[in-house]
């Protein structure tokens, strides 16, 4: 295999595939998706306008903290040390809380991956919760998944675009990776990995307190979720630390 790529008159839109394609590389490196943990207060606050702009100030709960000690526990029995990990973040209180439990780690932080802004329909999960609340822009969503807007808030496609460049950092990645993000962007990530489409996103499950780890397989990836007992005792079984 060649170890560089040759290019010629590549412009516009198409640098960015480059780009992409620079940054791939085949050495197996684990990737884990793990949605922010529970915050009570922050529930509260996506469903009131007046406190939105404060839920990034959230703490996590009590059941928060005891999925983010299993999770640095889970690290150490995988990869020994957290500086062995990257991790890919959002300036949240809670997911800076937890990437201080992971002392060494290296810890990205970025703006892109900000949950989705779906203005009134911010907090609400899944096409039944927007069809109960605006049955209108619920349809037009299943006519056209990129091109709709959320009423003051993004379009698919515009939140698909912002994420591109942190995929290309985390492609760059020669050692294990946590995305630790909020479910819209997991759920848009998850797809990429999986092969599926964007369209797809709303179906997939990433319940709190869970890991979903994404194993390289050949030109796939395998999937493996560790959540409850399973999360404290399947480290040593796990293909991800092999």
């Amino acid at each position: 295999f060649s170890n560089h790529v040759v290019a010629h008159r590549v412009f516009g839109r198409s640098s960015r595939l480059l780009a992409y394609l620079m940054a791939l590389h085949v050495l197996h490196r684990p990737l884990w998706l793990v949605r922010m943990p529970r915050s009570e207060e922050a529930e509260k606050m996506w469903r009131d306008s007046a406190q939105f702009a404060m839920v990034s100030e959230a703490p996590m709960s009590g059941e928060g903290k005891q999925f983010a000690g299993r999770l640095t526990d889970k690290v150490k029995q995988m990869y020994g040390s957290p500086s062995e990990i990257t991790v890919f973040t959002v300036a949240f209180k809670r997911t800076l809380d937890v990437c201080q439990m992971l002392p060494g780690a290296r810890v990205q932080v970025r703006s892109a991956l900000q949950p989705q802004d779906r203005g009134p329909l911010n907090g609400m999960q899944g096409m039944a919760a927007f069809e109960k609340k605006d049955p209108v822009f619920a349809e037009k969503l299943k006519q056209d998944f990129y091109g709709s807007r959320f009423p003051g808030g993004e379009t698919y496609g515009e939140t698909v675009q912002r994420l591109k460049p942190v995929l290309e950092e985390i492609e760059q990645q020669v050692t294990p990776s946590i995305i630790l993000a909020p479910l819209s962007v997991l759920q848009l990530l998850h797809c990429h990995y999986t092969g599926n489409p964007a369209s797809r996103a709303l179906d997939v499950s990433i319940p709190f307190h869970e890991i979903v780890e994404l194993v390289p397989e050949g030109a796939n990836f395998r999937e493996f979720r560790y959540t409850g007992e399973k999360l404290e005792r399947a480290a040593a079984a796990s293909p991800g630390g092999a």
